[in-house]
């Protein structure tokens, strides 16, 4: 699936930038972080059971990050697909997405638990350019100092509003744009033919994305670097928790 002539990539890092730039996709030039006053963590070693890791702050960072730029292309009148990195697409989605979105503003995969404080995953947000969404991105920008650690909150306590109830919302159905936990592991071979998109979630993602026959970052992987394979490629070691 070709998808460099449609993406932008955010690096917070120099070693980052050059593996992307290597790998011919478009990045946001690294100007703006002499002007943080800091440096983001880029180190992340996996969430444990309750989804926390020595490394939150600097994930919480790159999704502020993420935010300010998705604001940005909203703006100037992008079509948005927001996604984390641990997604992997079995079909490209882009398609189903614009005809689900039809007299629609934003579409996103499902978040199951409550301390996410509403149903919107922010791991995979589609957003359509218009007055309603500009207000509501440039909302979302404005509150990201009071937000935490979590985006996934922000996300959902601003779509929950009752000052945004005209933002024409949905959640994705599950059956196609699936969250891989270890209880979809074991049906996995029942409904992997209907998934579109799947979305590695919570703790231990990459030991179920390879039971499910869905890590692709190897060898004969045109952007392989073997440095950048979490845990040495031992996805089932328990001590793997990325």
């Amino acid at each position: 699936i070709e998808v460099r002539d449609s993406t932008l990539m955010v690096p917070t890092d120099r070693n980052a930038a050059n593996i992307i730039e290597r790998n011919n996709f478009t990045i946001l030039p690294l100007d703006w972080i002499t002007e943080l006053g800091f440096t983001i963590d880029a180190k992340y070693e996996g969430a444990d059971q309750a989804g926390w890791n020595p490394h939150m702050q600097g994930h919480s960072d790159i999704n502020s990050v993420t935010v300010i730029v998705a604001n940005d292309l909203v703006q100037n009148d992008y079509t948005l697909l927001l996604h984390d990195v641990d997604i992997v697409w079995q079909i490209d989605p882009r398609d189903w997405l614009r005809d689900a979105a039809i007299q629609r503003d934003c579409l996103a995969m499902f978040a199951p638990r409550w301390d996410s404080l509403g149903v919107a995953n922010s791991g995979f947000v589609w957003m359509v350019a218009n007055k309603r969404t500009k207000i509501f991105m440039q909302t979302l920008e404005n509150l990201l100092p009071v937000k935490g650690i979590s985006d996934q909150q922000l996300w959902n306590a601003l779509l929950r509003h009752h000052k945004f109830r005209q933002i024409g919302f949905r959640v994705l159905p599950l059956l196609q744009f699936q969250l891989l936990y270890d209880h979809t592991l074991r049906k996995w071979n029942q409904i992997k033919d209907k998934a579109i998109v799947v979305h590695g979630v919570s703790h231990r993602k990459t030991y179920r994305l390879a039971k499910a026959n869905l890590w692709f970052f190897d060898e004969k992987c045109s952007a392989y670097t073997k440095d950048l394979v979490p845990c040495g490629g031992d996805f089932m070691a328990p001590s793997c928790k990325i």
